[in-house]
């Protein structure tokens, strides 16, 4: 959701906040948080948001791949083609209950095997090293 998160290498346990190098408003909300991780750096896998190429790419994979409605995937791949495509699928999805109801739930399972998958990684790095 925008936020940079920060998983503790051994309880999994995990912090969210704003990068405040984009948005330095109520970084004091966060203070204690900050110097938790600051004090152990080495005990926490930071996770920085997906990248926008890679959003892009599941917003294309469900229009193409999951949308049985011709009508609606048309207007959604259309809309990916098109200037502000975030903006424009986000309009159309949020046009139509059930299209919106299907986007969420395979948005969420595809951020999901991503979070696992970069997570996977991070620690497995951390298993090699050892």
């Amino acid at each position: 959701m925008g936020l940079i998160c920060y998983v503790h290498r051994t309880t999994k346990e995990y912090i969210s906040m704003p990068d405040f190098s984009e948005f330095s408003d109520n970084q004091e909300l966060y203070q204690e948080d900050i110097d938790k991780i600051e004090a152990n750096p080495d005990d926490y896998v930071e996770m920085r948001p997906m990248e926008s190429r890679k959003s892009f790419l599941i917003m294309t994979d469900f229009a193409e791949q999951e949308v049985t409605n011709r009508f609606w995937q048309s207007k959604l791949i259309d809309a990916l083609e098109r200037s502000k495509p975030f903006r424009r699928f986000k309009d159309i999805v949020d046009t139509y209950d059930a299209l919106r109801e299907q986007w969420f739930t395979y948005k969420h399972t595809r951020y999901t095997e991503w979070v696992k998958a970069k997570l996977e990684v991070a620690f497995n790095e951390e298993n090699n090293e050892e």
